[in-house]
């Protein structure tokens, strides 16, 4: 591919460039296809990877860490909100 082409990138998958949206559509696959998290995450991977987009994380042991940091801060966020 020439570095002036375009090419059409889904809305979906232009989402998994941020935070919440790699998260948005990791629980989507796991939710849809029944597939276990290293499978989801393989996934998503593979479709950024058929777009040319840069991998979002290293591997699924830096993703695992990701996703447990984050559920921790929502799950304390939810928990000072409950208590206001």
């Amino acid at each position: 591919m020439s570095d002036n082409e375009n090419i059409t990138v889904p809305r979906y998958l232009l989402r998994t460039l941020t935070t919440k949206g790699y998260f948005s559509r990791f629980y989507e696959i796991v939710g849809a296809s029944g597939l276990n998290h290293t499978e989801a995450f393989e996934a998503i991977e593979n479709e950024r990877e058929l777009f040319e987009l840069p991998p979002g994380y290293d591997n699924y042991h830096s993703f695992k860490a990701c996703k447990s940091y984050h559920r921790r801060k929502l799950f304390r966020l939810g928990e000072y909100i409950e208590r206001k």
